[in-house]
Parts: C-alpha cells; structure tokens; sequence
C-alpha cells in the first residue's frame, strides 16, 4: 500500500463524512445565528450612511477568530475529530487478515511511514476544510477589508501576529489555517502511535481529547492558559502562543516518531 493508495482510503471511510459532517453542522450554526446578524447589522450601516460606524469585515466574522463558544467546541473536539476519520486503520489492518499481505508487499517501515504521512495529512485536512468553507462564505458576503481594534476581537499588541492580523488579515487567516492543520495532523497520529497499547478500537480516539483536556484543566489551576491547545491554536487567543505550539507540538512528534515509526520498524507490529 503506497503513499496515494493510503491517502484515497483516508478519505473515503465513513468515519470522514460523519466528522465532516459533525464540524459543518457546528459552522452553519455560528454562520445562521452570528454572521446573519452581523451582515444585517452591515447592511444597516450602509442604507443609513452611518459613517462612524466600522462594518465588519470578512475576518472578524470568520468563525476562527470568533471567541464565543462555536470555535471552542471545535478545539475542545479537535483531538477526536482528527483521529476519528483514519487513525484507527492501522488497528483494523493489522488485527485482521489484510495485515500480513501488506507487510509482505511493502515492508514493515513503508508501511509506518505511509500511514504516519497519510494519517496526518487527513486529520489536518478533516478539522480544517470546514473552516476554509466558512472563511469563503464570510469573504462572500462581508466586506474584506482591514479590521479595526474592536469588540469583535481579542487580539492587542502583545499577542502573537496581531501586527499581520491588522495589517496583513488574510495572511493571518491562513497561518492560523496552517496552526490548526498541523495540531490536527499531530492529534491524529498521536492516536495512531497509541494503537499498540489499547485493547479496543476506538479507545485511541479518545487519548488526544484526554490529554488536551488536562492540559485545560492544569493551565487554568496554574494561571497559564497558554499551555493548553485549546487556547494557543485560537486565533482570537490574546497572549502569546508560539512557543507552546511549536514545543507541545515538537514534543507529541517525537514521542510519535520514536515510538510508532522507529521502534515499530524494528519489533513487532501489533
């Protein structure tokens, strides 16, 4: 099983749709219940010329950059919405009969390699597609203009890339994009690297949301809310966030690396 071949099934398991799905459903109610109002509210400004008032753009609307409870959600359920889709293929391939026919084909460190790559690049495509959607939806409807400091946003000096979100708010857009499509794909194989030691199927689904609750829990009883995922792959997240991201991020695919694909190559697959 090659590299294309694992990426085609990735995205054609039933799981896909069902998280697809899921994620939409949670965009279309942030799209109907917040950015219908917000665009009515525009269209008023427009037919009073009410020139003092600031319409909101595009970005501010976009549900990443929304603080309220629809992109949390999405957070919160990132760990198993990436995993879901393909992270427990490895588990069905190799407990069932096609598990030797692939390893005699490809070999076992193809094999690992191929699914690492494929599983990373579903998660990270399955959490960000809909809001890639809702992003062109906004753009479609709302003015892309630059945004003003606002109510509409937490961002301030000090957080990370307020000056690109101000200045330069479509590039910012696509950075927090690329934020969440790497979390995504490292949430998803870091269940694809716990196949191994779990005895049920999707018992693996749930390790990632385990870990990035705890996370929750230990950055707010010690006042540093940065720690958690949740928090630094927000877009509206006021205080810095790069170095949580890049060391939680580095450190899950290390474990990842070492443990699935390096010691998996050299001992038995289960």
């Amino acid at each position: 099983m090659g590299l294309k071949f694992e990426l085609k099934q990735s995205f054609r398991t039933p799981q896909f749709k069902l998280v697809l799905i899921i994620e939409f459903i949670i965009v279309i109610l942030h799209f109907i219940i917040r950015d219908v109002s917000l665009f009515i509210n525009n269209r008023s400004i427009e037919a009073f010329n009410v020139y003092m008032l600031y319409p909101v753009s595009s970005y501010e609307a976009w549900i990443a950059l929304d603080y309220r409870f629809y992109m949390y959600m999405i957070l919160l359920l990132c760990p198993i919405l990436a995993a879901l889709p393909y992270s427990t293929s490895h588990y069905t391939q190799i407990r069932g009969c096609i598990g030797k026919n692939v390893l005699i084909r490809v070999g076992k460190k193809k094999y690992l390699k191929n699914k690492l790559i494929a599983v990373f690049i579903n998660g990270g495509v399955t959490v960000c597609l809909p809001l890639l959607v809702d992003l062109l939806m906004c753009m479609a409807i709302f003015p892309s203009i630059k945004p003003e400091v606002s109510s509409f946003t937490l961002l301030v000096p000090h957080s990370s890339f307020s000056n690109i979100y101000y200045n330069y708010p479509l590039l910012y857009c696509i950075i927090e994009l690329g934020f969440i499509f790497v979390f995504s794909g490292i949430w998803a194989i870091l269940a694809l690297a716990c196949t191994k030691y779990v005895k049920y199927k999707y018992t693996i689904v749930i390790i990632g949301a385990i870990i990035n609750l705890f996370l929750s829990v230990i950055g707010d009883f010690i006042s540093k809310d940065s720690i958690a995922p949740t928090s630094f792959l927000a877009g509206y997240f006021s205080k810095p966030r790069i170095l949580p991201f890049v060391v939680e991020g580095l450190l899950f695919f290390i474990i990842v690396v070492v443990d699935y694909l390096l010691l998996g190559s050299r001992g038995d697959i289960e």
